[in-house]
C-alpha cells in the first residue's frame, strides 16, 4: 500500500476514535483539526518531500498548527523539519498493521475481566480486575475493513500482567466480526515492541514538529 493510502486509512480510523471531524485533503497530505490549546490543526504528510510546502503553510496558519510526516526515510524528514525551522516533538513513533486474522488470541488472567462496548463506529475494550478497579482499556475506530486501534493504556497498578495485549486481542476480535480484515496504529517506541510480540509489522515511521514557540508549550 502506497503511503498516501496507508495514511488516509490510519488517519479514517484514528479520527474517528478520537471523535474528530473528517480529515481535508490538501496537496500532499492532509489537514485535521484537533482544536485543542496549543494544537488546533495539524498537516499530515505522505512523505517527507511534502514537509516545506505545509511547514509554510502551518507557518501562515492563524491558529496553532502541527506537522506530521508518514515517510520511510526519517532522517529526511528530520533534515527537512530543521531546514524550515520546525522542532520534533514527542517521539519517534511508528505506522504498524497486521491481517486481524492473524493477530493472537490473549485471554484475560486470572482475576481479570474483558468488556467490549461499540459506539458510532468506535469500539472500547475495558479490562476490570476482580475487585471493580478498572485496569486497561483502548479504543478501535472501525472503517470500512479498516480498525485503528488508539490510546491503549494500562493502569500502573496492573502492568506486567500482559493486559495491554489482552485488550489488543479483544478489540482485534470484535473487529473481526464486525468486517474489519485490517489493523492498524501508530506505536511509540515502547509500544512498537509489545505490538511486534503480536505479529504487526512496522510499515512507516512517524513524525511531528511544530514551530519553536508551540514545541517549548509541550515540555
Amino acid at each position: 500500500m502506497s503511503l498516501s493510502n496507508l495514511t488516509r486509512c490510519w488517519q479514517h480510523g484514528w479520527g474517528l476514535a478520537r471523535g474528530l471531524a473528517p480529515a481535508t485533503e490538501v496537496d500532499g497530505g492532509l489537514l485535521v483539526t484537533l482544536d485543542l490549546p496549543g494544537r488546533y490543526q495539524e498537516f499530515v504528510a505522505f512523505d517527507a518531500a511534502a514537509v516545506p510546502a505545509m511547514a509554510a503553510r502551518a507557518a501562515r496558519a492563524p491558529r496553532p498548527t502541527w506537522l506530521s510526516v508518514v515517510t520511510h526515510d526519517p532522517e529526511s524528514a528530520r533534515a527537512r523539519f530543521a531546514a524550515a525551522r520546525l522542532e520534533t516533538i514527542g517521539t519517534h513513533d511508528f505506522l504498524m498493521t497486521i491481517p486481524l486474522d492473524d493477530h493472537p488470541v490473549r485471554e484475560a488472567p486470572d482475576g481479570y475481566g474483558v468488556a467490549i462496548t461499540e459506539t458510532d463506529g468506535v469500539l472500547a475494550a475495558t479490562v476490570t480486575h476482580r475487585d471493580g478497579s478498572p485496569a486497561a482499556r483502548g479504543l478501535m475506530g472501525l472503517h470500512g475493513t479498516d480498525a485503528v486501534a488508539h490510546a491503549i493504556a494500562t493502569e500502573p497498578a496492573h502492568r506486567r500482567r500482559g493486559l495491554g495485549s489482552v485488550v489488543m486481542s479483544a478489540l482485534g476480535r470484535a473487529a473481526r466480526r464486525r468486517g474489519a480484515t485490517t489493523g492498524l496504529l501508530v506505536a511509540v517506541p515502547e509500544g512498537e515492541r509489545l505490538y511486534t510480540s503480536l505479529g504487526w509489522s512496522t510499515d512507516a515511521h512517524f513524525l511531528t514538529a511544530a514551530a519553536p514557540s508551540l514545541a517549548a508549550s509541550t515540555h
